[in-house]
């Protein structure tokens, strides 16, 4: 029986889906997200006290 079109990227999708389950995946982005953000507000910061 052949799958639809639909069905064979629906299960790529889901591959690709599976690599985020792994353990320390969600806790790597939010670290990155936390420095991403802190880098922000300290150059917005500096930029406003030396205008």
């Amino acid at each position: 029986m052949q799958e639809s079109k639909f069905e064979q990227d629906l299960e790529l999708g889901l591959q690709e889906l599976e690599a985020m389950e792994a353990p320390g995946f969600w806790s790597g982005f939010q670290e990155g997200s936390k420095i991403s953000i802190a880098s922000l507000v300290l150059y917005s910061t500096a930029a406003s006290i030396a205008t």
